[in-house]
């Protein structure tokens, strides 16, 4: 839990104005729905950063944004969505995938709280829903329990078992070669994903023209985050292989 006078100087909230208070002064529109962002406990794979902090806060940068801002609860609300709860904290950030993704950097709160992202982009203030961190309770599973089948040439299929994370509504796949650089990002709603085929595919976050390919030889990561209604990794799971 979140104390204003207990904070790390990582930590501190930067005053006294709440979330619904920055919408109400800004004058901007709302836009939800259209920032991607969730939370995941660990420091493994694509999410390790150098101060080893124990909640990454992942989102989706759009292009041409500002004001970056992360707010947090100092408890459990009894509305997620009432925006006079969150406070706004401020948090280091680290770039993921070469800065295709972008997390905030969070220590432990003592108990679940929940938080939320926002940027300003064309006029508008984009808000996450809200996400709940849950580190305490229900710690991100951290598995290496991805199989790989290079049947098809340089199409593998990843399958992951989903281990003891009933939670998962939907999974996150992410393909990225040796310098870290993101060919693949896409949302499943099965734990299984081929490259490069879209057809299970409900949300495609690098959707670009031509499709990416692999290259025979070269080696990359598969990375999956299985995510919980309220936005939640319980499972982070990777694995590097060899395209044939």
């Amino acid at each position: 839990m979140v104390h204003l006078g207990s904070c790390t100087d990582d930590e501190t909230p930067s005053g006294t104005e709440n979330l619904a208070s920055y919408i109400s002064n800004s004058n901007l529109d709302i836009q939800l729905d259209s920032l991607i962002a969730c939370a995941a406990g660990g420091q493994n794979g694509i999410l390790a950063d150098p101060g080893n902090t124990a909640i990454s806060i992942i989102y989706l940068p759009l292009e041409d944004i500002s004001n970056i801002r992360y707010y947090e609860t100092e408890s459990m609300p009894e509305n997620p969505s009432d925006y006079t709860a969150y406070q706004e904290i401020q948090l280091p950030q680290t770039p993921l995938l070469n800065g295709f993704l972008r997390k905030f950097n969070r220590e432990t709160p003592q108990e679940a709280v929940y938080g939320i992202v926002s940027f300003e982009r064309n006029g508008k203030i984009f808000l996450s829903n809200p996400i709940h961190l849950k580190q305490n309770t229900a710690p991100t599973d951290y598995s290496t329990a991805v199989s790989v089948d290079t049947a098809t040439p340089l199409m593998p299929v990843f399958s992951w078992q989903t281990l003891d994370s009933p939670d998962n509504a939907i999974y996150f796949q992410v393909v990225s070669d040796e310098a870290g650089n993101l060919l693949s990002g896409t949302y499943t709603i099965t734990p299984t994903f081929q490259f490069y085929n879209l057809d299970n595919v409900v949300l495609n976050v690098n959707d670009i023209t031509p499709a990416p390919t692999l290259n025979a030889g070269e080696t990359y990561l598969f990375t999956v985050l299985g995510v919980s209604l309220d936005n939640w990794v319980n499972l982070h799971a990777d694995v590097s292989f060899t395209a044939e």
